[in-house]
């Protein structure tokens, strides 16, 4: 998506969040990493993980019966190879 196509769906967001009240999710989905941002009134934040980073693994690691998600599942690869 161009540059144009996300200012208008930031724009939306932010116009659907001023008229019904509530909170708008945006979710920018990378091949590596991902970001979380909410949108309530006319506050924009970033979501941070409990680590206080804006950004996480996009990873998920299955060993045997166990699973793994993000930075946990970065962890058990490592360990794995």
């Amino acid at each position: 998506m161009n540059s144009r196509g996300l200012l208008s769906l930031l724009l939306l967001a932010c116009c659907l969040a001023m008229v019904y009240g509530g909170p708008v999710i945006g979710i920018d989905l990378g091949s590596k990493w991902y970001k979380v941002a909410m949108i309530q009134g006319n506050n924009f934040d970033l979501v941070l993980d409990a680590a206080g980073d804006r950004r996480r693994v996009s990873l998920i690691g299955f060993h045997g019966e166990e699973r793994a998600f993000g930075r946990d599942a970065d962890v058990m690869v490592r360990l794995c190879l």
